[in-house]
């Protein structure tokens, strides 16, 4: 069970359906022992402990062959991520069905004392296409809004027919109180699309 952190931290694929951050890892070391892609969720708990925190979701891929027969694979996804204490990089780890698929090295350290998340929130700027929901959970905290819906995304592929897949849409805002202005933030399966700023808060 995850250590309390009261934040359901979100980090998902792409639309493009990768791990596209710059900063992928081969291993995750813990002590003197490595983590690697091909592992177990087992042995990741084993060696490294429990994580900070966990987000579960599944991702439905369905292909439709030239006769019109839907074909449908459901893979559970998790992400794991290890804040490694005050000043230290924090590790994000992949898991499909149970198996590590990547691990990630966070673009941002981790303060957790005396500094104050609505200020550090208020100043950063996040790099688009390579921030997690995981980063601006931990930099901004909880969302004050959280919208949350779904798309449906569909290519056609030769020989195949069409694919299709659920895309996870989230619109996060942040109140800082009527001398600030809103921050408003938007993701699709995990990845920041958008970040803007928007009237005074209340």
């Amino acid at each position: 069970m995850a250590r309390p952190f009261s934040w359901a931290l979100g980090l998902a694929i792409g639309v493009t359906f990768a791990l596209e951050a710059a900063d992928a890892q081969a291993a995750l070391r813990c002590g003197r022992r490595l983590v690697n892609e091909g592992d177990s969720a087992l042995r990741l708990r084993s060696y490294c402990g429990e994580p900070d925190d966990i987000h579960r979701y599944s991702d439905v891929r369905a292909l439709f062959d030239l006769d019109g027969r839907r074909l449908e694979r459901i893979t559970f996804i998790e992400n794991w991520i290890f804040l490694r204490g005050e000043g230290d990089l924090p590790r994000i780890v992949r898991l499909e069905d149970g198996v590590v698929t990547a691990i990630e090295v966070a673009g941002f350290v981790v303060r957790l004392v005396g500094e104050d998340s609505p200020e550090r929130c208020r100043r950063q700027l996040f790099d688009l296409q390579r921030t997690s929901i995981a980063e601006v959970r931990i930099t901004c905290g909880p969302p004050h809004q959280r919208d949350h819906w779904q798309e449906e995304l569909v290519a056609k592929v030769d020989d195949i027919g069409e694919v299709r897949r659920l895309i996870t849409r989230e619109r996060w805002l942040y109140n800082f109180g009527p001398n600030h202005l809103v921050r408003l933030f938007e993701f699709a399966n995990g990845r920041l699309l958008e970040q803007r700023t928007g009237d005074r808060g209340f």
